[in-house]
């Protein structure tokens, strides 16, 4: 169990970091920067960053319906 737990915590680090920088990203921008299009989606950086905050919301309630609130140690 410790390998899936070292995996885990390697895979919430990523996810945090990308998610840091896309933070970073976007903080301050102004008007035009969230209307401007991302060549590579076809779609405005505003409707991207609105698709990635929904899309993260739903991993969200994923990971949090599969994980228990209590660890092992925790149960009687």
């Amino acid at each position: 169990m410790q390998v899936a737990s070292r995996r885990a915590e390697a895979l919430a680090s990523e996810f945090r970091a990308e998610n840091e920088a896309l933070i970073a990203l976007v903080v301050g921008m102004e008007e035009r920067g969230w209307t401007q299009d991302c060549p590579t989606e076809g779609r405005s950086v505003g409707v991207v960053v609105g698709h990635i905050s929904q899309g993260h919301l739903i991993i969200g309630a994923i990971v949090r319906a599969m994980c228990p609130t209590t660890t092992p140690t925790d149960r009687p």
